[in-house]
């Protein structure tokens, strides 16, 4: 997984002698290749990070991954006990949160591990800074590797690293040995933020090319800033402050192209002024202030200034005073890159999970509505969970499927309009938590819940499972995080059906860079051992998930959430009716995610595609028969409980 040049340049700067080192950040794209580098360089690597199922790279035998967050002073203290080094590379890395929020985990977090390395005598820190806090929306070339940052920053995840970088030399003032590293533009393998999301945008026909087309900047491939800041370890002087690149700038947009078109998206890319595409941002970042439910912006102005604005670094201050070189040029870290976006590398599956089938409740409707061109016939969909067993990892859950909460939460307007648009059956013996306890499952040995994307009917029993964290896409929860009322409800998103503490458990995924199958190239390996692999399917609800399981009894099984409501829609590719797509985000992206089933389901028939409504599925798995409505049976839609 560590890149040859890489691993071989580091075991001559090290020598072998293992020491203990610290690296925050490590569920990231930078922190995970650094930890796992310095790990397989023969360090003992003490990883920490939020979210230990972000990436695989952190597995490990010399690293011990913590669940941590730099916020916590007192986990960071104890984190960096004994440490000859402290690497930090956590952030949070976006133009468009809360300055509040950026402040807490880029200011007052670095803050923490400054206290940190201070209170516990560690012999060096490397910072991890940005070059965003010298960008100021011109045209620069050659800024010194060191250069003071404007007064005003562009940004607030730029002011917030400013702010970082002057909490650092106040720690040098008071004694602490450390050196800062500006970071630029890191791409490679398994970045899951700058590369896919230019990529992404040009897969669904928006990307534009902004300004002349001719801006020429700096970028840096990811090995290459790891060996550079283990350089800043062993050779930087105290207070050092250091720009890493691959000291080869390129022109940005026939860069971009290239990669689009090698990815067989359309090119050549339409252009815009870039006066016209910072008007439109700064109307977008306005309406998006007024609706926060938004979220993100398509287009923020740093964003348009970044891709229109030439900026290059001098690379002379890290060649020099650290011997620094580049190992991987940028014309081989790109085709690297593009290869691994066509082709993750394969991991073998070693691990395999026992797995069962549960329906939490149902709603009838015409299965013509499911799947166009079929029968008017009265049909029963059922809302299912799958319960999979790992040998190492325990109990996890895809979905929830209903619980009677959802009564309660959509007893009034404007919630209740979901409720008039889906009649649901359920009942307390019914939910998740119930059919577990009979399956010999209690609810608090559930570690994980695989939330398929976050309709009602996939996460009605969430708040029954107190100690499982929530994997879920990032675009899904970033999607819907700041939505509420007729807004949530257009969605199919009950905010109510969350847990209280739901961003303290969460686990977003954003990085998909392991082998999928077949037309789904990219997948993302939750325990890196091939048990479950986390598919995009996207077009029925932002970021929707779905899960490739290998099972004990030797099958291989695709959880398909809502991607298709019926297998028989699968071998038709045929899309439902247009009033059953009222929640759907994309009508073109899910009807592309049918087509791509078709295909999987020709060319790799023994795959069993299971959709989590699908009646076939429901013969199959005699859930009709599991579902046992009995004396306490709960008809949630139905006028008598509807108040």
């Amino acid at each position: 997984m560590v890149g040859t040049e890489l691993l071989q340049a580091l075991q001559g700067e090290l020598g072998g002698r293992p020491r203990r080192v610290l690296v925050t950040g490590a569920s990231g794209f930078l922190g995970s290749h650094l930890a796992r580098a310095l790990a397989e360089a023969g360090q003992d690597v003490v990883a920490v990070g939020r979210n230990p199922l972000a990436t695989t790279r952190v597995r490990h035998a010399r690293i011990d991954f913590r669940t941590l967050d730099i916020r916590d002073a007192r986990a960071l203290q104890a984190a960096s006990v004994g440490a000859a080094a402290v690497f930090h590379a956590a952030a949070l890395c976006t133009p468009w949160a809360p300055l509040a929020e950026l402040r807490a985990i880029n200011v007052e977090g670095t803050r923490n591990v400054v206290e940190s390395c201070l209170s516990n005598g560690v012999a060096r820190l490397i910072h991890v800074s940005s070059t965003a806090i010298l960008f100021d929306a011109r045209d620069r070339l050659d800024i010194p590797g060191d250069a003071p940052p404007p007064r005003r920053s562009i940004c607030g995840y730029a002011a917030s690293k400013r702010e970082a970088e002057a909490v650092v030399h106040s720690g040098v003032e008071r004694g602490l040995d450390a050196v800062l590293v500006r970071a630029r533009a890191i791409f490679g393998p398994g970045d899951g933020a700058l590369l896919p999301r230019v990529l992404e945008s040009a897969r669904k026909g928006r990307l534009r090319r902004i300004g002349h087309g001719r801006n020429v900047i700096d970028l840096t491939y990811v090995d290459n800033l790891v060996f550079g800041l283990v350089l800043a370890w062993l050779r930087g002087a105290r207070g050092d402050t250091l720009t890493i690149t691959n000291a080869s700038p390129v022109e940005l947009w026939p860069t971009l192209e290239w990669l689009v078109a090698g990815l067989g998206y359309p090119t050549p890319l339409r252009a815009i002024p870039y006066g016209v595409a910072r008007t439109v941002a700064h109307a977008l970042e306005l309406a998006h202030r007024l609706l926060p439910r938004l979220g993100e912006p398509a287009l923020t102005r740093y964003t348009a200034a970044l891709l229109a604005r030439s900026q290059t670094f001098d690379p002379r201050g890290a060649l020099e005073k650290l011997g620094y070189r580049p190992l991987v040029s940028v014309a081989t870290g790109l085709r690297r890159t593009l290869d691994a976006l066509q082709r993750p590398a394969p991991v073998p599956a070693t691990t395999a999970v026992d797995w069962r089938l549960f329906s939490t409740g149902w709603t009838t409707r015409s299965l013509h509505l499911a799947q166009r061109g079929a029968a008017h016939v009265a049909t029963r969909f059922h809302a299912t969970f799958a319960l999979l067993r790992h040998p190492h990892e325990g109990a996890l859950l895809f979905d929830t499927g209903y619980s009677t909460r959802f009564a309660a939460a959509t007893r009034r307007l404007p919630n209740r309009l979901y409720r008039w648009a889906t009649e649901v059956e359920t009942s307390e013996p019914l939910g998740a938590r119930e059919l577990l306890r009979r399956a010999g499952v209690d609810a608090h040995d559930v570690r994980y819940i695989v939330i398929s994307h976050f309709h009602a009917d996939h996460i009605g029993g969430l708040r029954d499972f107190p100690r499982a964290r929530f994997v879920v896409a990032r675009s899904a929860w970033e999607a819907l995080r700041h939505r509420r009322g007729l807004a949530a409800v257009r969605k199919g998103f009950l905010p109510e059906l969350l847990p209280e503490d739901f961003c303290e458990r969460l686990a977003p995924i954003s990085d998909f860079a392991d082998p999928g199958i077949g037309p789904f190239a990219r997948a993302h390996d939750l325990f890196g051992d091939g048990a479950v692999r986390l598919l995009p399917l996207p077009g029925h609800a932002r970021g929707q998930l779905g899960a490739l399981v290998r099972s004990a009894d030797g099958a291989r099984r695709l959880l398909l959430a809502d991607a298709a409501y019926t297998t028989a829609s699968i071998r038709d590719c045929a899309p439902p009716h247009a009033l059953t797509r009222i929640f759907t985000d994309s009508a073109v992206e899910s009807q592309d995610t049918l087509r791509r089933l078709q295909q999987l389901s020709v060319a790799e028939p023994e795959v069993e595609l299971v959709p989590s409504h699908c009646p076939e599925v429901a013969r199959r798995y005699r859930l009709d028969e599991q579902v046992d409505l009995g004396p306490h049976s709960l008809n949630v839609a139905s006028p008598a409980n509807a108040g």
